[in-house]
């Protein structure tokens, strides 16, 4: 009897241990399963320390509420971030998600690049109902939706009060002249002596950009395939600075070499100039890093001339074409998170620029710094007084047209080049560029 007894616990045992096995084998199985039912987004972006943290915080964020996403951050500083998506794209391994600047949307429609978000934005994943036309245009080509606005921006000359204080000159309000702006350079470098310089705007971008469209003119033709400014606009542009540089206003160009290396090396943020040309999305991370009170206003103004500034997205995100159908929903789904929801919005609090939501704006403004809340009124002004129509989408080849005009410029802050040359060789390289871009 006791026989039978122990071979049914026997078998009753290699049941159990079969079963616990199965079950074993089986748990193993579906964990392995969540595993592979993981989506992994990678998302690719500039910035500053500072831009990084927060971003990583709302990264963070994003993955606490959707556990079976996984997002690959890609960051750098602006040097360096086009041409390691250069690269990637000629590896066909570019990032899902890339932050994009308007002046190289062109650029990356023409190349097939990124993809068109429009049916998102229709069956509601990306939610830009409340959204001015303005900043939707602003990513759209021929129709199509490129690109999402993280917010918006526009030009805007810093100054550190401190200094100007110091040195006894009165802030620069706004509607002041260029040549207000030029006798106020010069005094701020006298009263403040040899290690202080005044930053001056005699790069391609925003202050040329400005001055032209003073002068009813811009960068290109209508076609994009040619320069479309007259010559003498960038040889008189270079000239109102020119005094300047005879007298050792400006920074020298080992200077403007070592700040062009990042946004953390800018003149303002180590006290060597009282005012930065900057864009009004960078202000709250050029008083983080200062750790000083930073003011702002308009640039200069020019009488009997047209508005020159404008208001644009401070940078978008956009989805590219080597993105998967599984990854380029959730794309979507995580930029609509990025504008659209408060708790994303109670991280970055606006460091990318006026959120294009108005509800947006007005939930973020009594939370915000008054340093902050300034730059929000800033936008206002302009709005109402200051600003008008968006320039159009520069054309394809604006990366290698910046980077041909930041050499010449390097030979012209040395002395090895005029204006007058630097004009001629920049206009006819440029068309070289702009034909070859559009074949």
């Amino acid at each position: 009897m006791m026989r039978k007894y122990l071979v049914l616990f026997t078998v009753l045992l290699s049941i159990t241990f079969l079963v616990i096995g199965c079950s074993t084998e089986e748990e193993s199985s579906s964990n392995q399963d969540n595993t592979d039912d993981q989506i992994e987004l990678t998302i690719a972006w500039w910035g500053t320390s500072v831009h990084h943290e927060k971003y990583l915080d709302v990264i963070e964020l994003f993955e606490e509420k959707n556990p079976n996403v996984k997002i690959v951050p890609q960051y750098s500083g602006w040097n360096g971030y086009w041409e390691k998506l250069a690269t990637q794209a000629a590896g066909s391994n570019l990032p899902d998600v890339i932050q994009m600047d308007y002046s190289r949307l062109n650029e990356y429609v023409s190349r097939d690049l990124i993809k068109d978000l429009g049916k998102y934005q229709d069956e509601g994943i990306l939610n830009l109902e409340d959204v001015s036309e303005l900043y939707i245009d602003s990513g759209s080509i021929n129709d199509k939706l490129y690109a999402i606005a993280l917010g918006t921006n526009s030009s805007v000359l810093a100054y550190d009060p401190a200094m100007f204080e110091e040195a006894g000159v009165e802030p620069l309000e706004p509607g002041y002249t260029w040549d207000e702006y030029v006798e106020t350079a010069r005094e701020l470098k006298d009263k403040l002596g040899d290690e202080t310089y005044v930053n001056i705007m005699d790069g391609l971008g925003d202050g040329f950009i400005h001055y032209l469209r003073q002068h009813g003119q811009w960068l290109y033709n209508d076609e994009n395939t040619e320069i479309g400014f007259d010559k003498q606009m960038l040889v008189d542009y270079l000239n109102i600075f020119e005094p300047l540089r005879e007298e050792g206003v400006v920074p020298t160009p080992e200077m403007v070499a070592a700040a062009a290396k990042g946004n953390e090396h800018r003149l303002i943020i180590d006290g060597e100039s009282p005012t930065e040309l900057i864009t009004s999305s960078q202000v709250s991370f050029v008083r983080e890093l200062t750790g000083r009170p930073i003011e702002l206003t308009t640039l200069p103004d020019l009488p009997g001339g047209e508005k020159g500034h404008f208001i644009k997205p401070s940078l978008s995100f956009s989805v590219t074409t080597h993105a998967t159908d599984e990854t380029e929903k959730l794309a979507a789904e995580f930029i609509d998170f990025f504008t659209t929801s408060k708790e994303a919005n109670d991280i970055l609090l606006g460091i990318r620029g006026t959120p294009i939501f108005p509800e947006m704006q007005e939930y973020l403004y009594p939370k915000l710094d008054e340093g902050t809340q300034k730059v929000f009124d800033y936008i206002t002004l302009l709005e109402e007084e200051y600003a008008r129509e968006l320039y159009p989408v520069p054309p394809a080849g604006q990366g290698e047209i910046d980077s041909l005009y930041d050499r010449l410029m390097e030979q012209y802050r040395y002395g090895n080049i005029s204006a007058e040359e630097l004009a001629d060789q920049f206009v006819s390289d440029a068309n070289e560029i702009l034909v070859e871009a559009s074949e």
